[in-house]
């Protein structure tokens, strides 16, 4: 970024010109702490207020906001032909907020007419909104609201498709539990609903009673308590878990991430992505990871990482490949997995970096 500002400022710094920089600041705060060792927050300051005269923060994205954004996309989906209505209503609704005013789900019927599925759609966007603009691992972005809207969109279709009574409310609830929490909490979630009794899972499934000061959650959920507390006042309600059941399905048998289709232990499953993000082979978050496997699941690991290796070019550089080394290095039936798959390689063309790595831990 500073070469690239000094560049600009060389070739057209002339008068009456400005310069707009977008970034995200942690982002640069990062950056620039990495570049230059990790001064302390004053330096990161002083060089912030160099480059940058006249900051300006993108305000949060705020629930009315995010309902707008939601009721955008739902009006594309269902009545294309009167988005540009609806989205400059929005606009304008948005932009008088500071005299109070407001909009709902029947404002925008009025525009498009009566249409069913449109006002189920809204009506779950409106459910929706304020879990997701606090929710973990949301906190509000378009990007990742619109990637969870359309996940429920093909679960929505893949049920129509199979004769599954599922509605729209218990899909979107079932999948901001996933996105919010983590597989091996979603598992838990499987587990209660399609295999335990049913009065044990639906005390877990509706909101706190006023006589219960507290519930006592399953360990596999305890680190996500306050957003489930959340998760379990937004409607719909599940009194019965068996209503559950067909969205559940859909989640744990049709749309399964890969690591649970492929047996993996909740601790393998864990340590996967953590393998998988290891850039050193002395990190020790990946040497955790490994040593907290049996063999078994090790061996198990070990596969879905060279998988994910087998699909790269190994004339470059690599992701990956340092956690599937710690995870060899913790278990020699892991060790001798990858050296099979290794063996099949090219070395004269592999980066030469990750050959030598490879050699100094005797996989080649």
């Amino acid at each position: 970024m500073t070469w690239a500002y000094a560049g600009v400022r060389l070739f057209l710094f002339i008068e009456g010109t400005a310069f707009v920089i977008a970034a995200d600041e942690d982002m640069v705060r990062h950056s620039v702490a990495k570049h230059f060792q990790d001064p302390n927050a004053r330096h990161v300051n002083d060089y912030l207020d160099k480059v940058i005269q006249v900051p300006f923060q993108v305000p949060q994205v705020g629930v009315g906001d995010l309902r707008a954004y939601m009721y955008s996309l739902f009006v594309s989906a269902h009545s294309a032909d009167h988005i540009t209505a609806v989205q400059s209503f929005l606009l304008n609704k948005l932009q008088n907020t500071w005299k109070s005013e407001s909009f709902s789900k029947d404002d925008i019927l009025e525009t498009t007419g009566e249409i069913p599925a449109l006002r189920d759609a809204l009506s779950v966007a409106d459910r929706l909104a304020p879990i997701l603009a606090t929710a973990p691992s949301v906190g509000g972005n378009p990007r990742i609201v619109k990637r969870l809207l359309n996940a429920i969109g093909l679960r929505q279709a893949l049920a129509s498709s199979r004769k599954m009574s599922v509605d729209l409310s218990t899909l979107a609830k079932l999948a901001l539990f996933e996105r919010a929490t983590d597989s091996i909490a979603a598992q838990k979630l499987y587990q209660m609903v399609m295999d335990e009794d049913g009065d044990a899972a639906s005390k877990l499934l509706l909101p706190t009673s006023k006589e219960e000061a507290s519930l006592d959650l399953p360990d596999e959920w305890k680190k996500h308590e306050a957003f489930i507390k959340e998760w379990r006042e937004m409607e719909p309600h599940f009194s019965d878990p068996a209503v559950l059941r067909p969205a559940v399905f859909l989640s744990r048998d049709v749309m399964a991430p890969a690591a649970v289709k492929t047996g993996l232990s909740p601790a393998a499953a864990e340590a996967l992505p953590a393998l998988e993000q290891v850039s050193s082979v002395n990190s020790p978050a990946g040497k955790a990871a490994a040593e907290a496997l049996s063999s078994a699941e090790a061996k198990k690991v070990m596969a879905a990482l060279v998988d994910e290796l087998r699909k790269q070019d190994w004339t470059k550089k690599l992701t990956g490949v340092h956690g599937a080394l710690v995870l060899a290095l913790e278990d020699p039936g892991a060790k001798a997995d990858l050296a099979a798959f290794v063996s099949r390689l090219d070395l004269e063309t592999m980066h030469q970096p990750t050959r030598f790595l490879l050699n100094h831990h005797q996989i080649v």
